[in-house]
């Protein structure tokens, strides 16, 4: 496998986790009650896509050199807990 193949897989696996962590953390990804594969497949789909979609508009809705990441308090807050913890 080439280098710069591996490293655009890594930036996707990365797009994925954050993706997953803002789900969990902004649209209840992980606090449904369903219990049939259909009701749960539908609110996953949901939770993950309303994020998608909020991400999308903040971001289009920018001028190109002004964008940044939407949830960009959490970033910060999370790389200074990291930071505390080393």
């Amino acid at each position: 496998m080439k280098v710069m193949t591996m490293c655009r897989y890594y930036g996707l696996r990365f797009q994925v986790e954050f993706l997953t962590r803002d789900a969990k953390q902004y649209a209840r990804l992980e606090h449904g009650q369903a219990r049939s594969q259909n009701k749960l497949h539908t609110h996953f789909n949901v939770a993950l896509t309303a994020v998608s979609l909020a991400k999308a508009t903040y971001y289009l809705s920018r001028p190109q050199r002004k964008r940044e990441q939407l949830f960009n308090d959490v970033y910060k807050n999370d790389a200074h807990e990291y930071e505390l913890h080393q």
